[in-house]
């Protein structure tokens, strides 16, 4: 047991809502679950399904403590409930299911894209005054759920499982039936570090954690020649570094944070690199003592447990770019994840030229674990919905096909069902990848597969985790009678995960009518909960031939969406996003800034205030990165296709 405290309730029981607003409710004794997030049938739900369901279930019964057994005192201490609880859901998993080896999968699912949210001059701390309804349910976002989770995470690291489990015990025991604040928890986890001979001020460095929104990017300059030296500098990261930074919240460290900066070197050995020392950058910069030969690289953030990205002269990337076309192998996968996605990062906000962030991906051919091509497909994903109105898209998918055939063939199309989750999850991303950037091949199979299955409903063929491929391939190359399929399938069906693949599936329709029709079918409420009418809504905006028509839908039926979701805790700013992030033109900016004006006037920004705000801020750099990088990647793409 992790806490040593057993739970309060010998039993808890578990109902699934057929129409339930959020994922989840943690109400002791009885927990409320949407019906995707608790019901699992084997043979019909897939292996995400199954793991979306293990992670929701252990998320709340982490609940049972943090949050149900201590609660916090107040709303601006929500992360002690909702972060603690991201984090402990993955030990829980981890503890009965370590084949699945979930907490490398934290890289990619939280830590990785709440660094996305968190790099937005609108962002907030993980701690901040709340003082009007609204404001709480603006808190509830990645900011609180997945940086809480990230930076326990940290400090799980830093103090040592031992300490930081001892210390924590501590914490739920003395404040067991009643309200605890941040600072209650720093108090014993400082307690358990000096008892335990840990030398960490818990609160000192955790407060420029939590009381600062946004997070450093931490570059590493050398100097090379006779008198070798290495360099640290923290600074804010922010995707746009002109972006005006909120002043809404105090922030009395100026964004310098206490960075515990690890790093290994081409020489370093393997128990260096699962225990390495901690260089600790408290102030704006530092020198190292430490030399390492010109001819050697160095990384940093050794296994991703630092909230922070790393930066390296350019002369240290083009070896690690070396390094990757060599041989990959040696640098190990997390810090293969994370240089990928750091960089892609770090290009985006002007700290590193595009192209070297493009050459750190032509190793990939080469690669063959989930967590680097995650991290890659994600970030690709951004030059993709950049790309996609341009004339360098065509030579953009040329590549992309280029990378993934290798994994692709590696892959197949045989889900046997009975293999390591990650490989699963990696031929999900290879298939996907190739279908979406068009292999002919990738395409016909889906095809192929999707009309066998309307020859026979009663015997689907298709593997049952590859059934979104399939579905969302099969009706974007079909046409009315593809799309009428799956919707037949969708209101037949009594299985909820199977009806949430088929409600994404009808969302890949390429005709502008079956997607006019498929929204307005959304708010009828006969066929599609109302809890799924913004989620309907939100995929067809995805859709490059939708986003335009969902974007019109909502504007003309705002007042019925506004009433239905506009105070809602998630469902409004998930939307809000969907609609919103693929706007890259200056008329876009210039419309969705008027749209929010309009509906700020009318006093209908509601919970998702802050969403709007992260909206524009996220169209403008949309804009800004298409005028700096379209020109460059273009010419990139054009040496590759001479």
């Amino acid at each position: 047991m992790f806490t040593r405290i057993n739970r309060p309730f010998l039993q808890i029981d578990s109902v699934a809502v057929p129409d339930f607003a959020a994922g989840a409710m943690e109400n002791w004794g009885l927990i409320l679950y949407r019906e995707t997030a608790f019901l699992y049938e084997p043979g019909i739900s897939s292996e995400l399904n199954k793991k979306r369901v293990c992670t929701v279930v252990a998320h709340e019964l982490a609940h049972q403590w943090f949050g149900n057994l201590v609660s916090m005192a107040w709303w601006d201490d929500l992360w002690l409930n909702e972060g603690f609880a991201s984090y402990v859901e993955y030990l829980g998993i981890n503890h009965y299911e370590p084949s699945w080896q979930i907490m490398d999968q934290f890289l990619v699912d939280d830590f990785q894209n709440v660094m996305r949210l968190d790099a937005l001059g609108s962002s907030h701390p993980i701690y901040l005054p709340v003082y009007h309804p609204d404001e709480i349910n603006e808190i509830f976002d990645k900011i609180s759920y997945s940086k809480g989770a990230a930076i326990i995470r940290m400090m799980n690291y830093l103090l040592g499982e031992g300490t930081f489990r001892r210390g924590l015990t501590e914490y739920l025991r003395n404040n067991s039936y009643g309200n605890a604040r941040t600072v209650d928890l720093w108090d014993f986890l400082s307690a358990q570090a000096t008892k335990d001979g840990v030398n960490i001020n818990v609160r000192q460095v955790m407060d420029t954690w939590t009381l600062q929104m946004g997070f450093p990017v931490v570059t590493v300059t050398r100097t090379y020649g006779s008198q070798p030296s290495i360099s640290l500098r923290q600074k804010h990261f922010l995707i746009d570094p002109t972006a005006k930074v909120s002043t809404k919240y105090e922030n009395k460290f100026n964004y310098i944070w206490q960075v515990p900066f690890t790093f290994a070197t081409q020489r370093s050995s393997a128990s260096h690199w699962n225990r390495p020392n901690v260089e600790w950058l408290k102030e704006r910069t530092r020198k190292l003592d430490t030399r390492v030969a010109d001819r050697d690289w160095i990384i940093g953030n050794l296994g991703v447990f630092g909230y922070y990205r790393t930066n390296y002269d350019d002369r240290n990337w083009q070896m690690l770019i070396n390094q990757l076309n060599t041989d990959h192998t040696v640098i190990p996968v997390k810090n293969r994840a994370q240089l990928l996605d750091d960089s892609f990062a770090l290009s985006r906000a002007g700290h590193m030229d595009i192209v070297q962030s493009l050459e750190l991906t032509e190793y990939l051919g080469k690669e063959t674990e989930y967590l680097p091509w995650e991290s890659a497909l994600t970030s690709f994903n951004y030059i993709n919905e950049m790309l996609g109105r341009t004339g360098a898209y065509g030579m953009f998918q040329k590549y992309m096909i280029s990378q993934i055939l290798p994994l692709y063939n590696s892959s197949g199309w045989r889900d046997t069902g009975n293999e390591p989750q990650l490989d699963t999850f990696k031929r999900i991303d290879a298939l996907q990848a190739a279908c979406k950037y068009g292999y002919a091949d990738c395409l016909s199979e889906a095809s192929r597969l999707y009309t066998l299955w309307m020859q026979n409903p009663a015997a689907n063929p298709v593997p049952v985790n590859l059934k979104l491929i399939v579905y969302c391939n099969g009706i974007r190359q079909g046409g009315v009678a593809e799309w009428d399929f799956a919707w037949e399938r969708y209101k037949e069906s009594n299985v909820a995960t199977e009806k949430s693949t088929l409600l994404n599936a009808l969302s890949c329709s390429a005709d502008v009518w079956i997607l006019e029709r498929y929204l307005n079918r959304a708010l009828e409420e006969k066929s599609i909960r109302r809890q799924d009418a913004d989620y309907v809504i939100g995929k067809v905006a995805r859709n490059p031939i939708g986003r335009f028509i969902a974007w019109d839908f909502v504007r003309n039926y705002w007042d019925t969406i506004f009433k239905r979701y506009g105070e809602s805790i998630f469902n409004m700013a998930s939307l809000v996003k969907r609609l919103t992030s693929l706007k890259n033109t200056d008329f876009e900016l210039q419309e969705l800034k008027a749209w929010v004006e309009f509906i700020g006037d009318r006093n209908e920004l509601g919970s998702a205030a802050n969403a709007w705000t992260q909206a524009i801020e996220t169209a403008g750099n949309n804009v800004k990165w298409v005028k700096d990088n379209l020109q460059t990647v273009n010419g990139w793409l054009e040496t590759l296709a001479v």
